[in-house]
């Protein structure tokens, strides 16, 4: 390890002693991770803020930690900071909200437009699974048959 680690200040402290979100190096990434994990699964969001969690602890431990598969990334004090704050967001639902309300219009916007297009995707899947659902009753109705099937 090359740096000194040291636990930075929660993310829930930062917000609530007003500090501007706007310093915050990679706002839109951890906005994106926060807000749009928010309405993920809930054990989609889980598992992915254990990992940062580990990760980061691992780090702060002296320990090697790979939180992508075959790569490493070197433990700064920006990027533990940065795995801290996305596991406590994506565990926390209330730090979340907090985080979302402090985001600039723009940052916020951006995640809200991604949320839309995931949505448009779900359904527009769901659509087309439904649409195969309904035509198979259909043809077996008619007396279609896979070949070598009875009735074939």
């Amino acid at each position: 390890m090359t740096a000194e680690l040291v636990r930075p200040p929660l993310l829930r402290s930062f917000l609530e002693a007003g500090c501007d979100v706007t310093i915050i190096p990679d706002l839109e990434q951890c906005a994106r991770v926060i807000v749009i994990g928010q309405v993920m699964p809930w054990q989609l969001h889980a598992k992915l803020a254990l990992s940062f969690d580990e990760t980061a602890e691992a780090w702060l431990a002296g320990e090697e930690a790979r939180p992508i598969p075959g790569e490493e990334i070197e433990p700064t004090p920006e990027r533990l900071r940065h795995y801290l704050w996305l596991a406590e967001g994506l565990m926390e639902p209330e730090v979340a909200q907090m985080f979302e309300a402090a985001l600039p219009d723009n940052v916020r916007a951006v995640c809200w437009e991604r949320i839309r297009e995931l949505d448009a995707e779900t359904t527009a899947e769901l659509d087309e699974a439904a649409s195969l659902d309904q035509e198979l009753p259909g043809e077996l109705e008619r007396g279609d048959h896979a070949p070598g099937s009875p009735g074939a």
